[in-house]
């Protein structure tokens, strides 16, 4: 029932068990993460034997904000986050 609202879910339930099925996923055997996207494309790249290219930078200077994400964050909204998701957390290393 991967995906599927179950009964007295909120939305946070839902999407949390939804994100965390995909993102802690066996059958996948990698992730790319956004933070090192170049890098890591060259990794897939090289470990396919294909040609690594540059990827295009598009919508780079659409954020209005520079401020880091853990500012968008008060300590309610951190603690949710942080409990919801702890596995995906951790399997990224991603820190609050």
């Amino acid at each position: 029932t991967v995906g599927l609202k179950r009964e007295g879910d909120t939305v946070l339930d839902w999407f949390a068990r939804f994100q965390q099925d995909f993102f802690l996923n066996k059958k996948i055997d990698r992730f790319i993460k956004f933070e090192d996207l170049n890098l890591e494309m060259a990794n897939v790249c090289n470990d396919l034997n294909l040609v690594p290219c540059e990827l295009p930078k598009l919508k780079s200077n659409i954020r209005k904000s520079k401020l880091p994400y853990q500012s968008y964050y008060n300590s309610h909204m951190k603690n949710l986050v942080s409990e919801y998701f702890k596995d995906t957390i951790t399997q990224f290393d991603y820190k609050f």
